[in-house]
This record gives C-alpha cells, sequence and structure tokens, in this order.
C-alpha cells in the first residue's frame, strides 16, 4: 500500500515557519527572561537603551561609576543586555572569580567572540578552548622556563639598548623623521627636545622582539622601519587601528553570519587579510625551513624560537598530541598580538603617568642611576621602587579591561562576600543557567575602592610599597615556575595576612578558605598579587614573566637616559579592539592609536 506524500501548501508553511518563530521569539523575549536566576539580584540604574548597560560597563571614563555600583549593590549584580532581554552577571567577587577561572569546561568564551579572535590570531591559545587549549598551552609554556626567559631576557635587552639609541638618535639629529616621530606637534621647543610617539616606537621595539622569540626572525622595524620587516609590521598594525564604520550594525551581522564575509568582504576583512597574510607567509616558510633542518638532521639546541619548541614537541608525541600546522601558525600570530601589543600599551601608558608626575619619575631615575648600567636577569628583581611602579602600571593600565564569559551548563557560583537580593535577604551564592554570560570587569577590579582605598584610581606606586620604601612581599619574576605563594595551614595563612595589614595602604580584604580539592584557587591570592592584568586559572597568561621582564627592563633603560613630558594642551584617551590602546585627543579616527610625549636626554640638563 502507498502512503500518499502531500507537499504542503505555501499558505501552511508560512504559518509552520511563523509558529516556529514566535515560539522562539516568546522564548527568548518573555520566558529566558522571567525564569532568569539573575533576577533576584539587584541592577544599577539605568540600562534602557538596545545596548542596555553594557556601553557603561566597557567606558573606560566610567570607572568611578562603576565603583559606585559596587558601593551600592555589593561585588556581584546583575545588568541589563542587548535588546533588554539579555541580562549578565557582573562579579568582581574573588572567590566567584575563582570558581570561573577555575573552572574552564564550564566557563568558555562565546562562539561569537571566539569567532572574531580567530580573525585576528587563527587558531591559536587565546580562542582555543577545551582540550586543544589545554595542548597547546602544554607546548607552549616550555619557552618560558626559567632557563628560556634567561635566554629571551638577552634578546630583550639588545632590542630595548637599540630603543634607547634610536630615541637619543632623533633627540640630536632632527633631521631624522621615521614614522614615530611627531614633528607636526612642536611648538617652539629647545634644542635636543622632540616629541616622538612612545606607543608606536615601544610597539615595534616589542614586536621585534616577539619576532626573535616565536619565528627566529629579527623584524628590525625600529632601525630598519621602511624595511621587509616594518613593512610587514605596518600592515599589521594597520588592522588593529579603528576606522569608520567599524562598530555598524553591518559588522555585527558579519560577526552573526560569517558567511556574509565570503560573499562580500567588509573594511575590517580586507584590512585583516592584509595585516595577516604577510606575516601568516612569513611564519609558514619559517615553519617549513625548520621542517627541513630537523629533517636533514640539523637541529641546533641554539634554535630556541617557538618554532623549534612546537616542531620537537611534535616529534616526541604521539599523532593525536601533536599540533596542527594551523595550530603553530595560530600560535604564531597570537603571540605576535598578545606580546608586543600588550607590553607596549602598559609601557606607554606608564610613561605617560611618570611624565605627569616627575617626582614619581626622578624617585626612580635616582634608584635607576644608583644600581649600575645595565640589568641582569638574576637581579631584575631588586629594586623596590622599579617593581613598585611596574606593579602600579600593570594595576592600572591592564591590557584588556574586562573579560566575558559564558556558561556550558547550569551552576551555582560561591560569593565571598554575601550580597543583598531584590527581596532584601542575604544570599552567599549564585545560581546560573547554561547558555547565560558573566562579566568580568578587570579594570574595576584592580581598581576599586573596597581594595585600593578613597583613591583607586590614581597611580601610586607606594601601594606596593611599606614604610621603608621596600617592596611588599611581591612574587618573584626569576623565581621558579611556582606562581603564588598558597598558605598551607593557619600558621602560615597568619604569616601571609601580617605581611598584607604592613602595607602603608590597606588592599584587598583577607578571609581564610578552605581547599576542598586541588583545583580550587585560593581566594586570598586571586590573580597575580591581587591583580586580574594576567587573568587567572588555567588561562592565566602564558608568558606573563616575559611581559613584567619588558616592562622592566624599558623603564630601567629609559628613565636613566630620557626626560619625558606631556604635549602641552594636549589630552591622552583609552581606545579598545582586543587590549587597551592609548591615542592622542581628536586623532582616533584620523591618525589611530598613539601616544606622543615630549622626550630631552637626561645628561643634557641634569635635575
Amino acid at each position: 500500500m502507498t502512503i500518499p506524500i502531500r507537499i504542503p501548501s505555501l499558505g501552511e508553511v508560512v504559518l509552520l515557519v511563523g509558529t516556529y518563530v514566535g515560539l522562539r521569539f516568546l522564548h527568548y523575549v518573555v520566558w529566558r527572561p522571567l525564569t532568569s536566576p539573575f533576577r533576584q539580584l539587584r541592577a544599577p540604574p539605568g540600562g534602557n537603551g538596545w545596548m542596555g548597560h553594557y556601553p557603561l560597563l566597557v567606558d573606560y571614563y566610567f570607572i568611578q561609576g562603576l565603583d559606585e555600583w559596587v558601593t551600592k549593590l555589593g561585588k556581584t549584580f546583575q545588568i541589563n543586555g542587548l535588546l533588554w532581554v539579555n541580562p549578565r552577571l557582573v562579579t568582581i567577587d574573588p572567590r566567584a572569580i575563582s570558581h570561573i577561572f577555575g573552572n574552564t569546561s564550564l566557563y568558555v568564551k562565546p562562539e561569537r567572540l571566539r569567532l572574531l579572535l580567530r580573525r585576528y590570531m587563527a587558531n591559536g591559545l587565546i580562542p582555543a578552548e577545551g582540550e586543544r587549549h589545554r595542548l597547546q598551552r602544554k607546548v607552549v609554556q616550555r619557552l618560558f622556563s626559567r632557563q628560556g626567559l634567561k635566554d629571551m631576557t638577552e634578546g630583550v635587552q639588545k632590542k630595548v639598548e637599540q630603543l634607547g639609541d634610536t630615541i637619543a638618535d632623533l633627540c640630536s639629529d632632527l633631521t631624522l623623521s621615521p614614522p614615530y616621530t611627531r614633528d607636526d606637534l612642536m611648538m617652539n621647543l629647545p634644542e635636543t627636545y622632540r616629541i616622538i610617539d612612545i606607543y608606536d616606537l615601544t610597539l615595534r621595539c616589542f614586536y621585534d622582539v616577539i619576532g626573535q622569540t616565536t619565528l627566529g626572525y629579527d623584524f628590525d622595524c625600529v632601525a630598519e622601519w621602511n624595511g621587509e620587516g616594518g613593512k610587514i609590521y605596518e600592515k599589521y598594525e594597520k588592522m588593529m587601528q579603528p576606522y569608520n564604520g567599524m562598530y555598524s550594525w553591518d559588522q555585527h551581522l558579519r560577526i552573526i553570519l560569517p558567511l556574509l564575509n565570503k560573499i562580500w568582504p567588509s573594511e575590517n576583512l580586507r584590512r585583516v587579510n592584509a595585516g595577516m597574510g604577510p606575516l601568516k607567509a612569513l611564519a609558514k616558510k619559517r615553519v617549513a625551513e625548520r621542517k627541513r633542518e630537523m629533517a636533514e638532521g640539523n637541529d641546533s639546541k641554539d634554535q630556541k624560537d617557538l618554532i623549534s619548541v612546537m616542531l620537537r614537541a611534535n616529534l616526541a608525541n604521539p599523532p593525536d598530541q601533536q599540533l596542527t600546522e594551523d595550530e603553530i601558525i595560530g600560535q604564531l600570530a597570537t603571540f605576535q598580538f598578545a606580546g608586543s601589543d600588550t607590553s607596549a600599551g602598559t609601557v606607554a601608558f606608564c610613561l605617560w603617568q611618570l611624565a605627569l608626575q616627575p617626582e614619581i619619575q626622578s624617585k626612580l631615575r635616582v634608584e635607576c642611576l644608583a644600581y649600575g648600567d645595565t640589568l641582569p636577569f638574576e637581579n631584575i628583581d631588586h629594586l623596590p621602587y622599579l617593581n613598585a611602579v611596574m606593579m602600579e602600571a600593570l594595576r592600572c593600565n591592564p591590557s584588556i579591561p574586562g573579560t566575558l564569559r559564558q556558561a556550558t551548563q547550569d551552576d551555582i557560583i560561591p560569593l565571598a562576600s554575601p550580597i543583598i537580593n531584590t527581596d532584601g535577604k542575604p544570599i552567599t551564592e549564585m545560581r546560573i543557567r547554561k547558555g547565560q554570560f558573566v562579566q568580568i570587569p578587570i579594570e574595576l577590579f584592580n581598581m576599586t575602592h573596597t581594595s585600593w582605598g578613597s583613591s583607586p584610581q590614581k597611580f601610586d606606586p607606594s601601594h606596593w610599597l611599606d614604610y621603608d620604601g621596600r617592596s611588599i612581599n611581591l612574587p618573584s619574576v626569576t623565581s621558579s615556575p611556582t606562581d603564588t605563594f598558597i598558605p598551607q595551614d593557619r600558621e602560615d595563612h597568619q604569616a601571609f595576612t601580617s605581611s598584607i595589614a604592613s602595607r602603608k595602604n590597606s588592599r584587598v580584604s583577607i578571609s581564610i578558605q578552605t581547599q576542598e580539592n586541588e583545583n580550587e584557587h585560593v581566594v586570598e591570592n586571586i590573580g597575580y598579587h591581587g591583580l586580574l592584568t594576567f587573568i587567572d586559572g588555567p588561562r592565566k597568561c602564558v608568558g606573563y614573566k616575559l611581559g613584567m621582564i619588558e616592562i622592566k627592563l624599558v623603564l630601567f633603560n629609559l628613565i636613566k637616559e630620557f626626560i619625558f613630558m606631556p604635549v602641552p594642551k594636549r589630552k591622552i584617551y583609552k581606545w579598545n579592539l582586543f587590549s587597551t590602546r592609548p591615542y592622542l585627543q581628536g586623532e582616533l579616527m584620523t591618525r589611530g592609536c598613539g601616544l606622543p610625549l615630549v622626550v630631552r636626554p637626561y645628561t643634557a640638563d641634569p635635575e
């Protein structure tokens, strides 16, 4: 017996599709918001636009307002999300953050964010999740052993010396006009004074450093800015700059529907392809060269770049534990961004803050001049005021202002600080539903009054010094692989809290937490010495120690040789793509990012 098959009519198809769309609409617009566990949390005022509170949360100049939200609502609250139907959890509660960062399978980067990250960083460490992330990190972190850091420090020192020589040449010869000078801003400056875009210059320096570290290749884009490496840098940097239409509905739609870019490439995609293309081609060339050398038995142990580390790991591991070529290229792209952009921004903002506070700059110079000509790897932690300035730069200038995680299943988030819910009752844990988002505002965590006193946004290195001007129990950059001090018993804990209590300015509140299992993070020591600048947990920045070495060496060398001053009557602002970048007032959409400072040799007019 044949069962007849009837093709539905157009009206039935429209009715079916309309019903499905209507049910999905009711599900997301009515049902999910009404049943959201976040409904029990209080929310800040406002947030009634289609983007909710999100613009305020990511506004660099609303940090004091965010701190006021914490005062009124507590360390955990909800905000209105996009289109009024996507509430988000916001927390700076250390126990909640420890739980979220410590459970990387439960809390992941949202897929749309990962798609955007892959556009700039391929399949590298930052966009990766799950087992592929663990495998990549296991291989990559071999590069950052103590010996590896010591070897890399020699390369950093050479590049930093080149950086100083370049600035000295620019101050002595005004006919030199590389891309990082700002002669257009000069206003009757005395002889030997020069306005230099310190962000562009340090970015080039760190681009060179990471090129040597990852590819075993010197771009040399500080000295030879018109050379092959300099041209690769220029194209790469252009894709990181803002342009008109960057935040249009069209761009948001292309993130949701990537197929549109294949049909009709956007300006953003054209910039990324132009910037990433030469870098990927160079990376593939270097990988092929190293593979050929290894196949011919010419694998010199002097080759300590990331390519060599990854290829040797592949030879030693079974196939399922090897990195694909796409992942190897992805690591190189990721580190070229994460290893240069972040450090350059921190250094540039730090020099700007030192320019605004010459008394701090002078005090740092006195310490560095008294120490000697060079700062060896073994002694890199021996200058307490340099340590304090670096830590304050990391606190006030985190590379990313915040991070986003999405729950992969229903969960309960513990809280160290109880909050009052909408019924006026205290709660010590927070339910979250699968698919909901958690926003962790790193900059707010680093600069909230609950940890840093009445002026948390002020750049003040004394936060990291005791009464005698000594560093306060800072972990060593050059120490063993153990990243943090974890109190093991009550006696150790009391000693730890006593060291905190002796600080000139009170900081993170301490509360005893029992470790229930080996994967539980200790709340008291979250992040890097109470900062979330490097994130925390299994996804903590793998190269954070190299970053701190770079920052210290640049500050040590430049502060001894030069005096930095702000450009008169021009303000510096912050902008963000993936990392925090500076720009000069009125120039973001024309010249892009940069941080010009007036520089003169210190020896020209001793203080």
